[in-house]
C-alpha cells in the first residue's frame, strides 16, 4: 500500500526560518527564486527541518522537495 507523504510547513510567510516536518524520506530540498536561480540547497538529515532565510532579500521563493527517487514531491 502507497502511503501518502504528509508535510507542514511553520510560520508562513516567512519571516526569518522556515521549518518543514513531516514522514518524508527526503534527500534534498531547494528554495528558488521567480526566474528559477537556485538560492538554498539543504540535504535534510532529520523529519523537522528549519531552514534559517533571513539571508535572503525580500521577495518570493519557491520551495522543491525531493525524495529518495528524485520525485519533486512539493513546490510552493
Amino acid at each position: 500500500m502507497l502511503v501518502k507523504p504528509k508535510f507542514k510547513f511553520f510560520q508562513i510567510p516567512v519571516i526569518n526560518q522556515l521549518t518543514i516536518k513531516g514522514n518524508l524520506n527526503l534527500s534534498q530540498i531547494k528554495i528558488f527564486d521567480v526566474i528559477g536561480r537556485i538560492h538554498r540547497t539543504i540535504n535534510p538529515i532529520n523529519e523537522t527541518e528549519t531552514i534559517n532565510i533571513s539571508t535572503l532579500s525580500k521577495g518570493i521563493y519557491f520551495i522543491s522537495l525531493i525524495d529518495e527517487t528524485n520525485n519533486a514531491l512539493k513546490v510552493l
